[in-house]
């Protein structure tokens, strides 16, 4: 019985994070850290100058009430997660992190430019404006 009550809630909270109709949020401005990247473990670090070195402005270690987000693009609340925290940590983070309006992009560590070229193709698929309108606001 209790099985079923927890599968209903979970049933009930995935439908209503797919039902959801997600809220556009206009671009904001956002502070700039230049220490942060310091403080990032080694494959994070790679995949922070790939982007930055490609006109992104990635934030580091966002604190969400709840939850941190390793690397960010807050202007447009694309969340960059590192897939080694295990499938139900992962699971409940992205779920959490859409209820909050944030858009989540799991990833393993990018060891080539093929995986590096995905992770951006899937950044560009999120954002709402052409890149040029992105590369002004940052």
């Amino acid at each position: 019985m209790l099985v079923l009550l927890l599968l209903v809630m979970i049933a009930s909270l995935i439908s209503y994070v797919i039902l959801k109709e997600p809220r556009s949020k206009r671009p904001t401005f956002t502070t700039v850290k230049k220490y942060e990247s310091r403080l990032l473990p080694s494959d994070l670090r790679y995949l922070y100058d790939a982007l930055t070195s490609r006109g992104y402005y990635v934030s580091c270690e966002i604190k969400e009430k709840r939850s941190d987000i390793p690397l960010a693009l807050e202007p447009f609340r694309i969340a960059l997660i590192p897939r080694d925290k295990g499938i139900i940590k992962n699971t409940w983070l992205t779920v959490y992190l859409n209820m909050k309006g944030w858009k989540t992009i799991l990833f393993s560590s990018p060891s080539s430019e093929k995986q590096l070229d995905e992770i951006i193709a899937e950044i560009e698929g999120y954002h709402p404006t052409s890149m040029n309108d992105m590369k002004k606001v940052q």
